[in-house]
């Protein structure tokens, strides 16, 4: 069959297209393949202590302190505190590390005795419990000159060498592992009021404009001022209204006048506000003392019996709104 002398150039394109389509097909096929052949490779080079799958309980011991924490329909609790809110992503990624859990090298000599090793009465011990139920023990030893560790399972004899770093993922501290407070979005377009109550009973409250009287809204919108009205320097605090970190996760009536959040001492903030389905909702939270962070103080918010802490530049700026 003859081509038409003025179509050649197109056919020809059309060819060239479809040859570098193949190739590129091809091409992206086979490097496709390389990488789940290195993937592969580097699996199977890897030196597990476990490999548990999805971890639903640890526990983990110095000798002095233990932490024990249960996963249960996505939220994690620990065993002296399951009231306790905790952050979900920081306790799975603790649950995650150990429950796959590598090594740098696995010793094939002199595995006897492991006291050599610190492996008889172990600097740390971690249990991981998978959700089938299988529970593996790591016991962590002697340090190595380079910073390494011995660490080996309870029931195995092998021994293996570990890289420093993981004791970033042995948290003592509860407080560190708390979740924050949920802070509902406040700002001048949704907040109708706030109300400031001292500790001695003195009580202030702060309208949006929109609120007041019709009398108080014409002198606004007569005014040519172009100062901040108390609403707005209280409506830009609350903006910034955000809690850095707990402090004490299950304080004591002691504790709470340490903190100055007793009734006695706190003052009580309680905001009004529009959700985003524009139902009227209202807010409370107490601040205390200055922290003993320099530039923070206490804070506690009415859904959480937890004390937190908060930018001392927002409370001041808002309690600047009802001076």
């Amino acid at each position: 069959m003859k081509i038409n002398q003025k179509l050649r150039p197109f056919v020809i394109l059309g060819i060239v297209f479809v040859v570098l389509l193949a190739t590129y097909v091809g091409l992206k096929a086979y490097n496709t393949k390389v990488a789940e052949e290195e993937t592969a490779s580097s699996e199977a080079e890897t030196i597990y202590l476990t490999k548990q799958g999805k971890t639903k309980k640890i526990s983990y011991t110095n000798g002095t302190k233990t932490m024990t924490f249960s996963l249960s329909d996505d939220a994690w609790t620990e065993a002296s505190a399951t009231s306790t809110e905790l952050s979900s992503s920081s306790v799975s990624s603790i649950a995650s590390y150990f429950g796959k859990l590598t090594a740098t090298r696995k010793l094939t000599t002199n595995l006897e005795e492991i006291s050599a090793y610190g492996l008889d009465n172990p600097a740390y011990k971690i249990s991981v419990t998978n959700k089938k139920g299988k529970t593996q023990t790591i016991l962590i030893g002697n340090a190595l000159a380079d910073g390494s560790y011995y660490a080996k399972l309870a029931d195995e004899p092998a021994i293996y060498v570990i890289a420093t770093g993981f004791e970033s993922y042995l948290t003592f501290d509860l407080n560190s592992l708390v979740a924050s407070p949920t802070i509902p979005t406040m700002s001048s377009n949704n907040v109708n009021s706030i109300e400031q109550i001292k500790a001695d009973g003195t009580t202030k409250k702060i309208d949006n404009d929109a609120t007041s009287s019709s009398e108080e809204a014409s002198e606004k919108a007569t005014s040519t001022s172009t100062e901040s009205t108390p609403y707005d320097t209280a409506t830009t605090a609350l903006v910034s209204l955000v809690s850095y970190g707990a402090v004490n996760y299950k304080p004591t009536v002691s504790d709470l006048s340490t903190y100055g959040l007793d009734k006695e001492s706190r003052t009580t903030y309680t905001v009004n506000y529009l959700d985003e389905n524009e139902i009227e909702k209202s807010f409370t939270f107490y601040v205390g003392k200055a922290s003993t962070t320099e530039g923070y103080q206490y804070v506690q918010f009415t859904e959480s019996v937890v004390i937190y802490q908060l930018s001392e530049s927002t409370v001041t700026s808002l309690e600047s709104a009802f001076n």
